[in-house]
């Protein structure tokens, strides 16, 4: 009876470890920061010489989407820089497009050689038959899947983001010129799937510019747009673009650079603040308002290097309803209430500036902007593999499971011992 007894207990203890050690490895895994799966950095020499220099490469990535095969497209573009002694150099820029594979390699790009003005592509969008639409200063831009341009539109307004509707036409959100005012009004402009316009507003305020930074879908027929009016700002649209609500955060002393959906239906805004700030350079900042506009909650983030604008410049909702920012050279994680996880900062060797992330079909998510002078892109595993909820989840599964173990084996031990105890024989 002993030596049965023995062994039950044993059994129970080997399961308990086996079970302890089996989840181990997860924890591990979240308790270290996120590293990059792969990582790429676009390298790009210019040959030819401006001013009596050989031109140096200071090209950027502005915004990237993961495509339906998998892969991904940036948009930005390639910065080639002469010094010009006395005058501080000459510059050619040239908008490119850049389409990768799902593990980063270029399977084709596309440029355009527009000049200074207008090469700023801040947002590049997949569209319903697999080609692409980006934003080019005033120039609207419809690619095929393999790059070729279909179509392209100048209009007369700065373009800042761009969306394809649920009815399958386009949305752009920038700014355009009061001519009255000699500054700019926020601007929201819509077309056909052929890019011929349906409607435009315009969104002044006096005597203070404006601009809408960034554009999404409300999910109930209008559009929510954020940025800058006079203050932060947020505002909700009809689907014909007539203002609902507008709401000025004047108690932020800041902007908003980018918005996010949230899955109930509320919305994320990412920007920078003044607030609490020792120079002109500017905080972190993320803003949670419902889907009335109202603001739930808002946090600021004074994070390293101090040294470096700080401001937040795109934000992306991951698996566990957190958020994930990019500002310059620093990522942010925070809980659904906005408060920080973990945090990196120049997290690839010599890494100068990220200017979009976004969440992958994975889990994961990835990171696009410029490196040692050049286009640079890097994904990162799933949030399983970082810091979060998930710790404490998978110890409490694991302790759980060692208990109805040993509950188990404990009660086959109970019922063990009656039955010898009123067995005769004992």
């Amino acid at each position: 009876m002993k030596i049965t007894a023995l062994i039950l207990v044993v059994i129970t203890l080997a399961a308990i470890v086996v079970l302890l050690v089996s989840v181990f490895p997860y924890f591990k895994a979240v308790s270290d920061l996120p590293q990059p799966q792969w990582s790429i950095s676009y390298t790009r020499v210019p040959t030819y010489v401006i001013t009596g220099s050989v031109a140096s490469a200071q090209d950027e990535g502005n915004a990237v989407v993961q495509t339906t095969d998998g892969g991904y497209a940036i948009a930005g573009f390639w910065h080639d820089h002469g010094y010009a002694p006395h005058s501080g150099g000459v510059d050619n820029y040239t908008g490119v497009i850049m389409k990768t594979d799902s593990s980063g390699r270029v399977q084709w790009e596309k440029t355009w050689n527009t000049g200074y003005s207008g090469i700023n592509h801040r947002s590049i969008i997949q569209t319903s038959d697999s080609g692409f639409l980006f934003s080019n200063g005033n120039w609207l831009i419809k690619l095929d899947a393999e790059g070729t341009v279909e179509w392209s539109k100048n209009f007369d307004c700065y373009f800042r983001d761009v969306l394809q509707a649920s009815d399958g036409d386009y949305v752009m959100a920038g700014e355009v010129m009061n001519k009255l005012m000699s500054g700019p009004d926020a601007f929201l402009l819509k077309t056909d799937e052929e890019g011929n316009q349906l409607w435009s507003r315009t969104f002044s305020v006096a005597p203070a510019w404006s601009r809408v930074d960034a554009v999404v879908e409300t999910g109930y027929g209008g559009f929510a747009i954020t940025g800058e009016r006079g203050y932060a700002w947020f505002a909700l649209t009809d689907s014909e673009g007539n203002l609902k609500l507008s709401q000025n955060f004047s108690e932020l002393d800041g902007w908003f650079s980018s918005i996010v959906r949230t899955r109930d239906g509320g919305f994320v805004l990412a920007g920078g603040t003044y607030l609490g700030g020792l120079d002109d350079q500017g905080l972190g900042l993320l803003a949670k308002v419902n889907s009335q506009g109202e603001m739930e909650w808002h946090q600021t983030y004074n994070l390293p290097p101090w040294e470096q604008r700080r401001a937040f410049k795109s934000v992306a909702q991951i698996g566990d309803g957190g958020y994930l920012a990019v500002g310059k050279v620093t990522l942010v994680k925070t809980d659904a209430s906005g408060n920080v996880q973990w945090h990196l900062y120049d997290f690839d060797a010599d890494f100068e500036d990220a200017a979009s992330v976004i969440s992958t079909g994975d889990r994961g998510f990835a990171v696009v902007g410029s490196l040692n002078g050049n286009v640079w892109l890097t994904k990162f595993a799933s949030e399983l593999a970082v810091p979060g909820g998930w710790i404490s989840s998978v110890w409490v599964i694991a302790v759980v499971a060692a208990v109805i173990v040993a509950g188990t084996v404990d009660v086959g031990l109970l019922f063990y011992f009656k039955k010898r105890t009123l067995s005769p024989e004992c």
